[in-house]
């Protein structure tokens, strides 16, 4: 696969496991862009350790419509020979977000960020983010949406 082909391949994932976007909680997304990421690579990533990552993130946030909660895992591609001055163009991310309403509980959560680099390290990568006090609380609060996107990170 190529980087600029992971919406689609990764959709193909999801029908094959007959996960459903709209119906998907967090658990589902997680272990589906966790599987995709040991199982799918990328030809046009560099390798390098750096440049096809996952990572797992949550915290509140204002981007336009109002403070909400999110929890989000997301694959991040650096595509291979993009010139430095273009370095920002390089970078790829695939996405779900998951939205909560705010409130004391996730403000207690605060905001933080873990990757996982390497395909290996998948399974206790995911042993581990399900143990967290971030992933408890989306498996067991109600999202108010979701979103999976496919865009240019940089």
């Amino acid at each position: 696969m190529r980087v600029s082909e992971s919406m689609r391949a990764f959709e193909s994932l999801l029908a094959e496991r007959d996960v459903r976007e709209t119906q998907a909680g967090p658990d589902a997304a997680v272990e589906a862009l966790l599987a995709f990421f040991a199982d799918v690579r990328a030809d046009d990533a560099a390798v390098d350790g750096v440049s096809d990552v996952v990572y797992l993130s949550w915290g509140t946030y204002d981007w336009g419509p109002g403070p909400t909660f999110q929890y989000s895992i997301r694959r991040q591609f650096f595509v291979a020979d993009t010139r430095v001055e273009d370095a920002d163009d390089g970078i790829w991310e695939l996405e779900w977000i998951f939205h909560f309403v705010p409130d004391a509980k996730t403000v207690a959560l605060g905001s933080g960020s873990v990757e996982c680099s390497e395909p290996r390290d998948v399974e206790a990568f995911h042993s581990r983010v399900r143990a967290m006090a971030p992933s408890e609380f989306a498996r067991r609060a109600s999202a108010t949406r979701t979103e999976l996107s496919f865009r240019q990170g940089g």
